[in-house]
Parts: C-alpha cells; sequence; structure tokens
C-alpha cells in the first residue's frame, strides 16, 4: 500500500494505492477502512461521493481517490482484498475452500486546514479635494 504518509489541505484530493503481490491469487472483493487518530475503531469507507475506487484486475491493483478533503478526513486508511474460494488440500483427508483477507500496511494522512482567505478591507482615509475632483485624478493612499 502506497504511500506510507501524507499530508494535504482541505479542499485538495489524495490517491492511495494497493496492489495483490500474490501471484497466485486474483482481486476479488476490495474494501477500505479508516481508523481516526486517537481512536481504536476502524470503520469502513463507502465507496461513492468523494470517495472513489478505481480497480485494476489485470496488474492486481485498486486505489482509493478522496475528493474535497475535510480535516475530518484526517487518519490511517488501509486497503483490504478477500480472496474468494482458496483451495487447501489435506491430501486424503479433504480439500477445503477458504476465503481469507489480506490487509495494506496502511497510509496515514494528515489534513491541515488551509488558510482561510478574506477579502480585503479598503478604507477612504480622506476626501479629493474640489481641484482633485475638477481635475479627474485622484490619489489613493494604501
Amino acid at each position: 500500500q502506497t504511500p506510507q504518509t501524507i499530508t494535504k489541505e482541505t479542499g485538495e484530493s489524495l490517491t492511495i494505492n494497493c496492489v495483490l503481490r500474490d501471484s497466485n491469487c486474483a482481486l476479488s472483493s476490495t474494501y477500505w477502512y479508516r481508523k481516526k487518530s486517537g481512536s481504536t475503531n476502524e470503520e469502513s469507507i463507502s465507496k461513492g461521493g468523494r470517495y472513489v475506487e478505481t480497480v485494476n484486475s489485470g496488474s492486481k491493483s485498486f486505489s482509493l481517490r478522496i475528493n474535497d478533503l475535510t480535516v475530518e478526513d484526517s487518519g490511517t486508511y488501509r486497503c483490504k482484498d478477500t480472496i474468494a474460494g482458496m483451495r487447501v488440500d489435506l491430501g486424503t483427508i479433504a480439500e477445503l475452500e477458504l476465503d481469507y483477507d489480506v490487509y495494506g500496511g496502511g497510509t496515514v494522512v494528515t489534513v491541515n486546514p488551509g488558510i482561510p482567505l478574506s477579502p480585503p478591507i479598503v478604507s477612504l482615509l480622506h476626501s479629493a479635494t474640489e481641484e482633485q475632483r475638477a481635475n479627474g485624478f485622484v490619489q489613493l493612499v494604501c
């Protein structure tokens, strides 16, 4: 899973990538989780809206793009792929078909609040004289 850490500002976007490196397995069911800083609970991320997933079965890779970031998006993100139907041969005893989960190593995401931009404040320090008004030119002092 890459990157290991990423820092962005509010309103920006980021992408987290995962690659299944086991050559014997194919991507099956992909999931994303986030654990917020200071929390022990890992919450499932619903795909859609600001959370856009892209899956490339050929390269066994999948990624999560998060758009319009907020400070609340900060936390540790992990990807997961559930490998379905893994066959385990127990010789003459039996053959089992198992599902198992493969997790990414995690990406620590920090979203900093951007510096709010406020409109400039313009104050008139003194009025133009009659002569300046008649001449059509006025000096502005900022």
